[in-house]
């Protein structure tokens, strides 16, 4: 058991107080200017008064209170942390920031909020970026065409591999996407395929339209066909995730990352191709909220693991999330209501 010196507060301020106040008793005990036996008894008994709490207060500064034993992890922490309860009221006042960023996607990707507000808040998100990408991104260069030609038809002898790997997974991004289109479509008024097939050559400019016109869909419309099985596919996830993880760990460990910068600020091809990157991992939760709960998956954790880890959280997820057949058969077998 410790001895915390400073646990009692009676055992130094308190002591000092009580030592001040017994002297200052003792002294009105003995001059008390009232001549009646009354007086004088009155008198003693102050002046004892103040001897015993003067006597109590040296007692106490002489032998402080034992603080209460501590548990292990407690010791360790007061050992090595003497001023950590100072610390704690920083960080603390920043969590609902933290929180206050989480509400605002949460709230705009559920299937619970105002289908008006979604297609508001997409739209203008698609014309802020066509208005960015042709209004303000950096010029065009005359070699762009050529870079182009050069990238899809694999003749990449003397380009950037950060560039060949970012354009390759550009490519990865709209099978991705028509994994949960194609599905999703079928309970819309207008069609999935349209937009999932421009997606292959402009990405988020094709996504954003369907986003801005689709409506919630929870549930799986129409019966399973070949056509939807290939995209259902955990294969096709697994081949996806594969691809992309051998095309991350080339354009990380062989890229040119200083070239990357200058083309960057320079090419208007390579700027919005980076930008459209980042568009279309932000946007994974405006549909997989739905798609998991086409599957009968309720999990907000592996929404957010999914949402916020760029690119391999949806392979990941595509690879590993039940079949729609599955979810099909519980529809069918479930008791129908009279």
């Amino acid at each position: 058991m410790g001895v915390n010196p400073v646990a009692n507060p009676l055992s130094l301020g308190e002591g000092k107080r009580q030592k001040a106040r017994g002297k200052r008793q003792e002294v009105r005990g003995i001059t008390h200017p009232c001549p009646s036996q009354e007086g004088k008894a009155r008198g003693k008994r102050q002046e004892a008064r103040g001897k015993r709490q003067e006597a109590r207060g040296k007692r106490q500064r002489a032998e402080p209170t034992p603080a209460p034993p501590r548990r292990g992890w407690q010791e360790a922490r007061g050992r090595f942390f003497p001023i950590h309860y100072s610390l704690f009221p920083i960080p603390y006042s920043l969590f609902p920031i933290h929180y206050s960023l989480f509400t605002i996607p949460y709230s705009l990707f559920t299937i619970h909020y105002s289908p008006m507000t979604r297609r508001i808040f997409f739209t203008v998100l698609w014309l802020a970026f066509l208005g960015y990408a042709f209004g303000l991104a950096p010029p065009d260069r005359p070699e762009t065409v050529d870079l182009i030609v050069n990238l899809s038809s694999g003749n990449w002898e003397g380009l950037n591999p950060v560039i060949i790997a970012l354009f390759n997974l550009m490519g990865i991004f709209p099978f991705a996407y028509g994994a949960m289109l194609f599905a999703d479509g079928r309970g819309q008024k207008i069609g999935a395929w349209v937009f999932a097939a421009a997606s292959f050559g402009v990405g988020a400019f094709a996504i954003l339209p369907y986003l801005a016109l689709r409506s919630p869909n929870p549930e799986l419309e129409g019966p399973m066909n070949p056509f939807l099985r290939f995209w259902d596919s955990r294969i096709l996830g697994g081949l996806l995730t594969i691809a992309a993880i051998a095309l991350l760990g080339f354009g990380l460990t062989q890229g040119n990352w200083s070239d990357f910068s200058q083309q960057w600020q320079t090419s208007r091809f390579i700027h919005v191709m980076s930008l459209d990157f980042c568009l279309l991992s932000a946007l994974v939760p405006a549909l997989l909220g739905d798609d998991m709960a086409r599957r009968g998956l309720n999990n907000s954790k592996l929404f957010w693991a999914v949402s916020l880890t760029p690119l391999l959280g949806l392979l990941l997820y595509l690879s590993l999330r039940p079949p729609l057949d599955a979810a099909a058969a519980k529809v069918e077998n479930a008791p129908q209501s009279s």
